[in-house]
């Protein structure tokens, strides 16, 4: 049985029949949505910040832009090393590490950005990350998780386990940002984007057991990918509902801490 670090890794490796390039450039780089919180967060870095670390930098794309914008010394680390060709492509200093063991001294980089990582994180790995950021982090630490996320779940064909498609392990509310991270104060909270009523309903459906996941109860995973098939009566189904005047929710919540 692979631990479950080791599921998440693979999890976040896979790309169904998209090569990484066409995913990032299809899924990210031309997502609203991925753009205004990447646009975000690069708002809410320091002036005075020189030294940077990302720690779940996924592709990359935070340090890309964030790089177009800023003269700093960055580095990044992420679980899957499939994903951070594309940043590494690019002349990223990219390497494979987790955020619950971070390969770096005490005060090594003046921020760290950790951005939608830290409710993925297993009980242990969770905590001990919080210890991690803040012992790597010199004045700064830059977090942001989904808002209030009320977290649905797919069940396993196998052995009927429930799992969050995801991978989210636990959800964050604005209250919870107070205090995270040892030595450090919060001095800025922020929303980011809005949900769609599409997302919001997600959350009260069954979800469908997808081709990349697998099971960290008894290590199932589909031995076949199925595409993704579009309808027009579905697309004309959720133009219909976006158009419904629902209360909006935030997307994502943000948080700038300070080492005291």
């Amino acid at each position: 049985m692979e631990d479950f670090e080791g599921l998440g890794a693979a999890y976040y490796d896979y790309h169904g029949e998209c090569s990484v390039e066409d995913y990032v450039t299809q899924r990210v780089l031309n997502h609203p949505a991925e753009i205004a919180r990447t646009e975000r967060l690069i708002s809410l870095v320091p002036e005075d910040v020189e030294t940077l670390l990302d720690v779940g930098c996924g592709y990359g794309v935070f340090l890309h832009h964030l790089l177009n914008s800023r003269k700093l010394s960055v580095e990044g680390v992420d679980v899957s090393t499939e994903s951070m060709t594309w940043g590494l492509s690019r002349g990223l200093n990219l390497k494979t590490a987790s955020a619950h063991e971070l390969p770096y001294d005490d005060h090594a980089f003046q921020m760290i950005v950790c951005s939608e990582v830290m409710e993925h994180l297993t009980w242990g790995v969770y905590e001990s990350a919080l210890g991690e950021l803040a012992r790597v982090a010199e004045n700064y630490i830059l977090m942001s998780v989904p808002y209030d996320e009320k977290r649905g779940f797919a069940k396993c064909p196998y052995c009927s386990a429930k799992i969050n498609p995801n991978y989210h392990m636990r959800s964050f509310a604005p209250a919870d940002l107070e205090g995270l991270f040892p030595g450090f104060r919060l001095i800025k909270q922020d929303t980011i984007c809005e949900l769609s009523i599409i997302t919001t309903l997600k959350q009260f459906l069954p979800l469908p057991w997808d081709s990349g996941l697998v099971c960290p109860c008894c290590n199932y995973r589909h031995t076949s990918s199925k595409a993704h098939r579009r309808s027009s009566r579905l697309a004309r189904l959720k133009q219909y509902l976006r158009a419904i005047p629902m209360p909006k929710r935030p997307r994502w919540l943000v948080g700038l801490y300070q080492r005291l």
